[in-house]
């Protein structure tokens, strides 16, 4: 019969095992899927009016969000033969006791092979601001659509 510490010691190894699965939550989207978030005129962070999500990605097809934090919002993702690979808009409202409080704007995908790409952000009386997105290629195992 397993002793008292060795059955304790297995509900306290389950209990963490558990606990760390609720903690740690979902595991990323593989690089070659992970969404792309653009936030232009950011009142977070004002000092960069066109922030992505992340800096990288594998080659594929991403889902993109646009968000607006001060005003109407053009947004482009350009690759670098100039051409733009994905546009949209995105506008926010006046928020209460000033500003403009952010609203998520037009979605959708974008297929990215590897390479440099611009995230160009345009907005209205503060011009346009860069920031750069790059594509590694996609890792074996994987094409342009997803897992194989």
């Amino acid at each position: 019969m397993p002793s008292v510490h060795l059955v304790r010691l297995a509900w306290a190894v389950g209990a963490v095992v558990l606990l760390g699965g609720c903690v740690m939550g979902d595991p990323p989207p593989d690089p070659e899927v992970q969404p792309l978030e653009i936030v232009a005129g950011s009142s977070v962070r004002p000092d960069r009016p066109c922030i992505l999500n992340v800096r990288s990605v594998r080659a594929g097809t991403h889902e993109v969000v646009l968000i607006s934090e001060s005003g109407p919002a053009r947004i482009r993702i350009i690759d670098s033969s100039r051409r733009a690979v994905f546009q949209g808009r995105a506008d926010s409202h006046p928020a209460k006791g000033g500003g403009f409080e952010g609203t998520e704007g037009e979605r959708g995908s974008v297929r990215v092979v590897a390479g440099d790409y611009q995230v160009e952000c345009s907005l209205r009386d503060k011009g346009t601001h860069i920031t750069k997105l790059h594509v590694d290629p996609a890792r074996p195992g994987f094409d342009e659509q997803g897992p194989e």
